[in-house]
């Protein structure tokens, strides 16, 4: 009888096996881990940039380089306080603006925003800040009445903790549930009724779902449209106060026509006027003037770069496929033992250059900005004062030398576009809004042309963009 061969365990298959499953279920304690396997990973190309790198020509420092954009990036910024600031008719005239910045969006997957933080400490407003959140006189969201905590929900230290937090009323996940909010519907023709708004399932075509308080026939009849939707409040509201008259979007009808008098209503939706994915500053009210003016020099005064902390790089290029999908890599000799954040903003002073798509300890790999398939949220500055900024969501569909088209979620008023700017509309802690891209060329529909120097062809003197710890940038 022929001797029986036993095979090794394979222990170091099993134990991989072991930590990326920890990796799924608890992802918080690994990403030490990560970060110094991405740092070992990127060794080579760091010593390769060393030897064959690209050396940087002669280009302003980071603050004079800071200086030049910030005539424009004030200008704009003063634009879009005037523009955000004006008083709805529904917000009393004892309640003070503060126009605040979005330093991050959070939601509960990729394309759906739920949650706004604010670069404001939330002790700062104290209690006298309404928990209506505003913009162009449509009501976003409500303020948390506690900032940030100090750890995230695995536990993990919260680099923006103490920041106001703003809930979208989209939002299903608050301390308490949804807050349904009153509203009432002007149904043209068959007059106004009152219902109830409260988050739609994530399956919807609308993140909004509104529930009828009176007659529940009446949605039948509701087949013509647009309608708009308004806050309508409710007495001794034990959630708070809620301003009348805001406006919160547009009705909209889910079901199926036969005919053009006949319908079947399966459900109603509120369509927002306004996309939380896009903003960058939303509006505050306090019943304080000088601690509304004390906030807002907090909130707005600071340029975009400014406060954070920028980490001087050499950029080395990575060969990918594809001529518009190129990489490089940045490496930086004063942060050898530090990591790099990813998705920080990539700049040279004045323009963003790209984001880090990969991050080390000094290390990282860098996106240009035109990349194709990567979205992102702009604001275009028209060439005029007397009009506000627009933000928008776009994505990048082509790159030809220095030329990038994007195309937008929805078209821009082509007023807007003739002789404009366009500048990042903030996509993170450390890719802030405001951070210049280039003049717009030309638009066709939601599509517009940028020009955006090509870096690979003039090489920059580029820094790492990372937000300083705690608080506003000051």
């Amino acid at each position: 009888m022929g001797s029986r061969t036993h095979q090794p365990f394979p222990v170091a298959l099993y134990a991989g096996l072991v930590v990326a499953l920890l990796g799924l279920v608890r992802p918080g304690p690994l990403r030490a881990v990560e970060s110094v396997a991405a740092s070992v990973a990127l060794l080579p190309l760091r010593a390769w940039a060393a030897v064959v790198g690209p050396r940087p020509g002669a280009a302003a420092a980071p603050a004079e380089a800071r200086e030049l954009a910030g005539e424009r990036v004030t200008a704009a910024l003063r634009q879009l306080e005037r523009a955000a600031s004006r008083r709805p008719a529904a917000i009393p005239v004892d309640w003070w603006p503060v126009v605040a910045r979005v330093v991050d969006r959070r939601g509960p997957g990729e394309g759906r925003t739920e949650r706004l933080v604010l670069d404001l400490p939330r002790a700062m407003l104290g209690p006298r800040a309404l928990d209506s959140v505003t913009r162009d006189g449509t009501l976003l969201g409500f303020l948390d009445p506690h900032g940030l905590p100090p750890t995230d929900a695995d536990g993990r230290p919260e680099p923006l903790a103490g920041l106001a937090q703003v809930r979208l009323v989209d939002d299903a996940g608050g301390p308490f549930g949804p807050r349904r909010v009153p509203v009432r519907v002007d149904a043209g023709e068959r007059g106004s009724f009152e219902a109830l708004v409260e988050p739609a399932a994530p399956i919807d075509r609308w993140p909004l779902r509104l529930a009828m308080l009176g007659d529940p026939y009446l949605a039948a009849e509701v087949r013509q449209g647009p309608f708009a939707v308004w806050t309508s409040g409710l007495e001794d509201d034990p959630l708070g106060a809620l301003p009348v008259g805001l406006r919160l979007g547009t009705l909209r009808v889910f079901g199926y026509r036969d005919g053009p008098e006949r319908a079947l209503v399966i459900g109603l939706y509120v369509e927002p006027d306004q996309r939380a994915d896009a903003l960058a500053f939303v509006v505050l009210w306090v019943a304080d003037r000088a601690l509304a003016q004390r906030a807002q020099r907090a909130a707005l005064d600071a340029r975009p770069l400014a406060g954070g902390r920028l980490d001087e790089v050499q950029l080395l290029r990575l060969d990918v496929a594809g001529a518009t999908r190129e990489r490089w890599l940045a490496t930086c000799a004063g942060a050898v033992l530090r990591p790099l954040p990813r998705g920080a903003a990539v700049v040279d002073g004045e323009r963003l250059l790209g984001v880090l798509d990969a991050a080390g300890l000094g290390s990282g790999v860098v996106a240009a900005f035109g990349q194709p398939g990567r979205r992102w949220s702009l604001t275009l500055v028209p060439a005029t004062a007397e009009r506000a900024p627009v933000e928008l969501r776009a994505r990048c569909v082509a790159r030809d030398g220095d030329l990038v088209t994007l195309a937008a979620d929805e078209p821009p008023p082509v007023e807007l576009t003739r002789g404009a700017q366009l500048a990042t509309g903030g996509d993170g802690p450390d890719l802030p809004a405001f951070v210049w891209i280039g003049p717009v060329l030309a638009t066709d529909g939601a599509r517009f042309v940028v020009r955006h120097v090509d870096p690979l062809r003039q090489p920059p003197q580029a820094w790492v963009h990372t937000r300083a710890a705690g608080g506003a940038a000051r």
